[in-house]
């Protein structure tokens, strides 16, 4: 049940949970545990779920609206703003997990402080093969403020700008954790965002994203080149650069890699990812120059080169700089390095057979 502390707020709830579920059981219950201790009511909206979903929600007190799928994450987030009462809404997702704070404190300041409309809070995007990424989306909003989201996929609050500060509460996210799941949530994303406008700047920036965790680099190329050719704002035109040129390397089309590189510069000289990008169309440039004149071709060189390099260590040093192959580490027999079976290990999936992969 729900046992959120007592507000001074009169019976209005201080904090409502808010979440859009489809048969995700296997999360909802240390979902909706860890989020006890901090709200007072829970508002969940059902979008056909076959599982046990809907009774687990209702067992922890949930106020459960069933409805049809729309292809809208938005429609449905805004549906389940519209069933809840707390002065506060947290977002949330069923595979997400509530890691435990002082629940008290962090309510009194909830109800007394001066907080901008918007919280921030940390979440960890947790990944196959133990990766992790932090972020810091926007998750609580004030319900009076009468924010409203935008966007069938990747959805966000309809603000243009504003002030928000970091709330202390964090997010596991456990839903990339396998592999087959985010292949298909990302075949999901995919599809949706294929389904909006030809012309509409966020759901071609959703299909280059969705398009980079499959590992379909030709897809990934024509939303990257259709955003640009939109004149999409600066930051989405870094993004997209960063993406095209990632696809472009994965194809092996060097020259594109360096237009989109220098695109993306123009605009943000300094970001690592198109630094990278553009060592690593080097480097491939700097195999193919090394075709035939490794020790073992018995080729003659009428002049030796000043920098020389073994082929296959140039080609694992690229592929490691890729993070399609990882050094593991090193063992030592009989005096003498010997790459241990583990050093050399090929990375497996899509989200790891060439440059890329992200949330």
């Amino acid at each position: 049940m729900v046992s959120g502390g007592d507000s001074t707020l009169g019976k209005r709830p201080l904090v409502t949970a808010c979440l859009i579920v489809r048969n995700e059981e296997r999360f909802l219950e240390r979902c909706l545990r860890t989020l006890s201790p901090l709200v007072d009511e829970i508002v969940v909206v059902d979008t056909g779920s076959t599982d046990r979903t809907v009774e687990i929600a209702r067992s922890f007190g949930a106020e459960v609206f069933c409805t049809e799928w729309t292809n809208d994450f938005s429609f449905h987030r805004n549906q389940a703003i519209d069933m809840a009462h707390g002065v506060w809404l947290f977002h949330v997702d069923a595979d997400e997990e509530l890691l435990p704070v002082d629940f008290d404190e962090a309510r009194r300041h909830l109800e007394h402080d001066p907080l901008p409309e918007i919280l921030l809070v940390h979440q960890i995007l947790r990944y196959p093969g133990g990766r992790e990424i932090h972020v810091m989306p926007p998750r609580l909003v004030r319900k009076d403020t009468g924010i409203r989201f935008i966007h069938p996929i990747h959805e966000q609050f309809g603000v243009e700008d504003g002030r928000a500060v970091l709330s202390p509460f964090v997010l596991i996210h456990h839903g990339y954790v396998s592999e087959a799941d985010l292949i298909q949530t990302e075949k999901r994303n995919l599809a949706i965002a294929k389904g909006l406008p030809p012309d509409n700047i966020h759901g071609l920036h959703c299909r280059a994203r969705a398009a980079m965790s499959l590992g379909d680099w030709p897809e990934m190329l024509e939303a990257s080149c259709s955003l640009l050719e939109l004149g999409a704002p600066p930051m989405l035109e870094v993004e997209a650069s960063v993406y095209g040129a990632m696809a472009a390397f994965n194809l092996d089309r060097l020259d594109e890699v360096d237009r989109f590189v220098g695109k993306g510069m123009g605009i943000a000289p300094e970001l690592p990812d198109l630094h990278l990008l553009q060592f690593l169309s080097a480097g491939k440039r700097y195999l193919g120059s090394l075709e035939g004149g490794d020790s073992t071709s018995g080729h003659v060189f009428s002049r030796p080169w000043t920098f020389w390099h073994d082929r296959h260590q140039a080609e694992l040093l690229l592929e490691v700089l890729a993070g399609t192959r990882r050094i593991t580490g090193r063992t030592r027999t009989s005096g003498s390095d010997t790459d241990n079976q583990e050093d050399r290990e090929k990375q497996t999936g899509p989200m790891e057979t060439s440059l890329g992969g992200g949330d």
